[in-house]
């Protein structure tokens, strides 16, 4: 699985990453040079060459800090939200949006430079700027179940999307 995570996952070395943005708890960005083409729903939008869609648990580093990770979508992104009241899914309401915007305000542009597969589904995106981009699935194969962890797709191209799921990789 490691070997073709890291075939799959090549084109992206060299490649900008920019546009982070959730949908749900599912958190997607762009890779390339950015283009306008048309949503499913009809919407002119900016995409890039690659798009990435992560469904498991992943967290981006600088150097040795933890700067955001995947479990800060259900933390508030004020210290004085009600935590009774706080609605994560609000765009902007929780830290993970927040430490997103933040970071890529004062450090984009990054380059990707390298990337490592590893046996369970994950993989590391090691970037300039001393960033890496870790995604390391943490549900086991269930029989009547097949959990997606991330897929890599091409916005607005007919190629087929490269999908990670509990049972490994479906080209």
């Amino acid at each position: 699985m490691k070997a073709e995570i890291e075939i799959a996952l090549a084109p992206l070395q060299g490649l900008v990453v920019w546009g982070f943005a959730r949908a749900a708890d599912m958190l997607t960005f762009q890779l390339g040079e950015p283009r306008v083409n048309t949503s499913p729903m009809g919407r002119l939008r900016e995409v890039g060459e690659y798009a990435l869609h992560v469904q498991c648990p992943w967290r981006m580093t600088e150097d040795t800090r933890l700067i955001v990770g995947s479990g800060d979508l259900f933390t508030p992104a004020m210290p004085d939200a009600d935590r009774t009241t706080f609605k994560w899914d609000v765009a902007g309401a929780n830290w993970w949006d927040y430490q997103l915007r933040e970071f890529m305000s004062k450090h984009a542009p990054i380059r990707v430079e390298s990337i490592a597969g590893d046996p369970f589904g994950g993989f590391r995106l090691i970037c300039s700027a001393g960033v890496a981009f870790e995604v390391f699935p943490n549900t086991s194969a269930v029989p009547h179940d097949d959990s997606e962890y991330w897929r890599l797709l091409q916005p607005g191209e007919s190629t087929k999307h490269f999908v990670v799921g509990a049972t490994g990789p479906e080209a």
